[in-house]
């Protein structure tokens, strides 16, 4: 049923009957209603107009919250996916930190074993050095030793040789005056010590240093005919 219009009622016939209405009170009351209803068919229009206009502003604004909600959306995954990327990005730095940190601490470990290497073996020649140089110095000791004990025996051999030449040629010296050859140093009755030409202050005198062999080559210049070697 569509709404009436002012004009509906205005314009209004009725019929007449037999005992029916005053026309004129009707005629009267059909205008005070056509008033009336005009001024509320008016505000009902605005009503109208304005619920309109309020609708459609909820429609924007249930657009509005649409694209809101779209883009919270779209922010969250936006965020979601930020997120998820710093975490990756984080991670990856993270792992490469820690792949070079064990690189550097590989290379730390292997120059330490080098330098330990280095120091270990140098510790080695050291001590083979000092060993060796232990022997060296035993050996020259025991060298120096064994040229003293040379030296020794070949004044000594020096000395029996002076004494034998001294006496050879004392009694070569008596031989030659005619004396007997049992008056001599080995048969007489005089003390050798007191016999003429008695050479061993001379042979006192030697020094093995002055002879320019080495202390073997001296033993065997200086050694007797007949005597072993």
């Amino acid at each position: 049923m569509s709404l009436l219009k002012p004009r509906d009622i205005a314009n209004v016939q009725f019929r007449t009957a037999w005992r029916g209405y005053n026309e004129a009170d009707v005629d009267e009351f059909v205008q005070k209603m056509v008033g009336a209803y005009e001024t509320l068919y008016h505000e009902y229009q605005k009503l109208q107009e304005e619920y309109g206009r309020l609708q459609a502003r909820l429609e924007e604004y249930s657009q509005t919250e649409v694209q809101i909600d779209q883009t919270l959306a779209f922010a969250r995954q936006a965020a979601r996916e930020a997120k998820d990327a710093a975490e990756q990005h984080a991670k990856a730095i993270l792992a490469k930190a820690e792949l070079e940190a064990e690189n550097i601490v590989r290379k730390a470990q292997r120059r330490v074993e080098e330098y330990t290497e280095r120091a270990l073996a140098v510790a080695r020649q050291e001590a083979l050095f000092r060993a060796r140089l232990v022997e060296i110095l035993d050996d020259y000791k025991a060298l120096l030793e064994r040229g003293r004990d040379e030296a020794r025996q070949l004044t000594k051999a020096v000395a029996e040789l002076a004494d034998d030449a001294a006496a050879a040629a004392d009694f070569d010296d008596l031989a030659e005056d005619g004396l007997p050859a049992d008056e001599g140093p080995a048969g007489g009755d005089e003390d050798a010590d007191d016999w003429p030409g008695d050479h061993r202050d001379g042979a006192d005198d030697f020094d093995a240093d002055d002879l320019d062999l080495e202390p073997t080559r001296r033993m065997e210049a200086v050694r007797r005919p007949g005597t072993e070697a």
